[in-house]
This record gives C-alpha cells, structure tokens and sequence, in this order.
C-alpha cells in the first residue's frame, strides 16, 4: 500500500521517493526475514539465521506451513498481483516473508509439587502414569527434556521492491 509518492530539493539536485506500508507494522520482532527474488544468481547472503539480518532465497531452508485454504488463498493473491506486474510491465519485485516463531513451554516443567487440590480421582492417576513415564525416560541418558518447543508461529508475506520497468 503507497501512501505518497514525494520529492526533496537538496544541492539542486531532486530526490524522489516512495512512503509505503511497512507490512511488519503488527509484528513486534521477527525471527527471520528473507527477500525471496526467485532467482538463483546472487540469492546467498552466507551468515547465519542468528544473525537477524535479512536473508535471501538461497537462505531458506524450510516450508513455510499453512493450512490448505490459506495457502491457496495466498498463492491466489499472489498470482493476481504478478500478473497485474506483468501486464503493466513491471519485472523487478521480491517477496518479503517475516517469520515469527511460536514458543511453548513444557507444562510439565511448570507443575507445582502441590498440585492434587481439587483433581479427581482419574486426573490424579493420569498424572502418576505421566510421571511415571516421565521417570522412566529420565533414566535414559540419550533423552532430554525440552524447556520450551519452538516452532512456525506467524507469517508475513508481501511483495515489495515492484517498481522496476522492463527495459525495452
């Protein structure tokens, strides 16, 4: 969404340019970004995820998991705005995607010792039978227990660098 196209007088020299909608506006902190070109030249940006700069094609190593309507609504979308790219000649664009990662802490790390106050009866053997599996795999050195699970939480997906005129 372009909110105004504008220009700036600065040494008589003319600077123009676009204010548009950041499409991260709802989303505090991201865990990852890329600008996916659909390119192959020069789509590497070769640190690491960790560094939390912004990432290229040949960085992503993942799916993007969505529910079957969304991601057919969305690559509906995204068909119609390329096409309309097309038709109106425009060759340079990328598509922005934010990630933002779900953490899930382990509830059985969280339990207070005290915690049969007002279970019932099944609840309570539930639980012994949770803790005694618990117990058992435990005793096995080759597992450890997670604090929290990380995982896909949100997306945020738009096309942006899209104002690249075909060269004739």
């Amino acid at each position: 969404q372009y909110f105004g196209l504008h220009s700036i007088k600065l040494y008589r020299q003319t600077i123009y340019f676009v204010v548009n909608k950041n499409i991260f506006y709802s989303m505090e902190s991201r865990d990852e970004t890329y600008d996916i070109k659909g390119s192959w030249i020069d789509r590497n940006t070769n640190r690491p995820i960790s560094d939390r700069k912004l990432m290229k094609d040949g960085d992503l190593h993942k799916k993007l998991v969505l529910e079957p309507k969304k991601s057919y609504a969305i690559y509906q979308q995204l068909r119609k705005d390329t096409t309309f790219l097309e038709q109106v000649e425009i060759m340079d664009y990328s598509l922005l995607v934010g990630i933002k990662y779900a953490r899930l802490s382990n509830p059985r790390h969280e339990r207070p010792h005290d915690k049969h106050g007002d279970a019932d009866e099944a609840e309570i053997d539930e639980e012994e039978e949770e803790e005694k599996r618990d117990a058992s795999l435990a005793s096995d050195p080759g597992l450890l227990s997670a604090d929290y699970v990380e995982g896909p939480g949100l997306y945020v997906i738009g096309i942006i660098d899209m104002l690249q005129k075909y060269d004739r």
